[in-house]
Order: C-alpha cells, then structure tokens, then sequence
C-alpha cells in the first residue's frame, strides 16, 4: 500500500452501538427549529425529536461514541442558542420532571 492511502486511512472503528444514547433539554419553542437545523448542519450529530412542544422539551438522540462531541456542541450553542439539559426522565412515569438546571431562555417574557 502507498504511504499517501495509509493517511487516508481513518483510525480503529469501534463496533456498532446497540443503542443510541439520549439526551433531553429544554429551550424556547420558537428556537427549536434552530437547533434542529444545527443539528444537521454538523454532520448530523443527532437526532432531534420534541417531546413536549408547549413546554418546549427536546429529546436528542445520538451515538455513545460521540458522547463527548454532542455535550462540546450543545456547549458551543449556549450563547447563541440558550437551552437547559434535563435529567433523563424516569422510566413508568413518562413525565418530564423539574430540571434544577433550568435556564429561562426567554428573559424578557416576549
């Protein structure tokens, strides 16, 4: 093989998850379509599916291997995009409790 394919080669590939690892967070419902859309702007990092649009809570679904991406992204958006992680809900209930990290992504009430 040629040095210059060697390069191109990419590292070791981890196996396939078995599931996609899920995050929740909460943001202002006119914004949700943003996050969508940086979302798929970056590569398609994750998946985005609204739970509850009225109190405008999205579940974020991605692959482990990528865990570390996906929280430095959200991070990176935060001044742009302000938007509050939710703890993972409990399974039974189906409800999405109270987050202690809750950030009022619209200050101004408009």
């Amino acid at each position: 093989m040629s040095a210059a394919r060697d390069a191109r080669r990419p590292g070791r590939l981890l196996p396939p998850p078995g599931e996609s690892t899920r995050l929740y967070c909460r943001l202002h419902p006119s914004r949700m379509h943003l996050l969508r859309y940086a979302l798929e702007a970056e590569d398609h990092l994750g998946l985005l599916t609204v739970v509850d649009r009225r109190a405008a809570v999205a579940q974020i679904r991605f692959s482990p291997h990528q865990e570390k991406e996906m929280l430095a992204f959200l991070d990176s958006l935060r001044e742009v995009l302000p938007l509050a992680l939710l703890p993972v809900p409990c399974s039974g209930s189906g409800k999405i409790p109270p987050s202690p990290f809750f950030y009022d992504a619209n200050p101004s009430g408009t």
